[in-house]
């Protein structure tokens, strides 16, 4: 279970909504409602901005002290994996992407005159035709932990269940349709073809939705992220001296730490917490 259960933006509007009903009276309390979520929500919007900005220059800083990772290493991780089948691309050229990802469908810039450039890591062939399902590095992520973190999310999308994928498309559709049915009911409301009370009523609902949806995709993600580490911990300890792995683990929670900013203990990757060591123990 996360320690952390609520997004810094939503339990900041949770309290603004809070204080805005306990203030305003019975006529007026949907509208200080409202106004006191929106406030909450900016509040807590900046917060985290402020602490995403932090924790990205510490892990940016992290990464560049993080060696770069032999193609002999690599190989030993994608190996460890098992039958995994997911090819891992590693950045030669062109213009920086500047990260790292696993991406199901063919990415905008393959192909593309002056675009990223990649070579395979286990064909050593440079790749004109990404695969479907894929790993990306991109330049000065070609590092161990990255790789084996990436790795993580590969299986986990291969292990994912139905149910949890609609979860993850139910979350996106709630955050995206609320927030546009909330921007349709003021626009309605400002050009006069929509009472203001049935308006302000309208808007708590789509606001909610909205932002129910968007804690719920957050929450998932962070879920993911965590269970990526602790199963590429898991691997890689069987592979790194303890100095390299406590070396990885310090990278690896500063890279979480830009999903989870407003977080004062990092979870404990490669214990099993987030994914069970017998199933990890079957890739390696």
């Amino acid at each position: 279970m996360d320690k952390q259960a609520l997004d810094t933006t939503f339990a900041c509007a949770l309290l603004g909504a809070g204080v805005g009903a306990l203030t305003g009276n019975s006529d007026e309390r949907g509208k200080t409602t409202l106004a006191g979520a929106v406030s909450g929500a900016a509040l807590g919007a900046k917060i985290k901005f402020l602490g995403q900005l932090y924790r990205s220059m510490r892990f940016r800083f992290a990464l560049n002290g993080h060696k770069h990772a032999l193609n002999s290493d690599m190989r030993k991780i994608i190996k460890a994996y098992g039958k995994l089948g997911i090819p891992v691309y590693q950045q030669i050229g062109g213009s920086s992407i500047g990260n790292a990802m696993y991406m199901e469908g063919k990415p905008g810039w393959a192909g593309r005159k002056g675009g990223p450039v990649f070579m395979d890591v286990l064909t050593k062939k440079v790749v004109t035709d990404p695969a479907e399902k894929a790993i990306y590095l991109g330049s000065n992520f070609d590092k161990l932990p990255v790789l084996a973190h990436e790795l993580g999310h590969a299986q986990d999308y291969k292990e994912m269940s139905g149910l949890s994928r609609n979860l993850r498309r139910g979350a996106n559709i709630a955050a995206i349709g609320g927030f546009a049915g909330s921007i349709g009911i003021i626009i309605a409301s400002l050009l006069g073809k929509m009472d203001k009370d049935v308006a302000e009523n309208a808007l708590l609902g789509t606001s909610s939705v909205a932002w129910g949806g968007s804690m719920l995709r957050h929450y998932l993600s962070r879920r993911d992220e965590r269970r990526a580490s602790d199963r590429a911990i898991q691997v890689l300890q069987k592979v790194q001296k303890p100095k390299q792995l406590e070396s990885s683990k310090r990278l690896l929670e500063r890279a979480y730490a830009t999903y989870d900013p407003i977080r004062f203990d990092m979870p404990d990757f490669g214990s099993g917490e987030y994914y069970p060591q017998e199933k990890a123990a079957k890739l390696a």
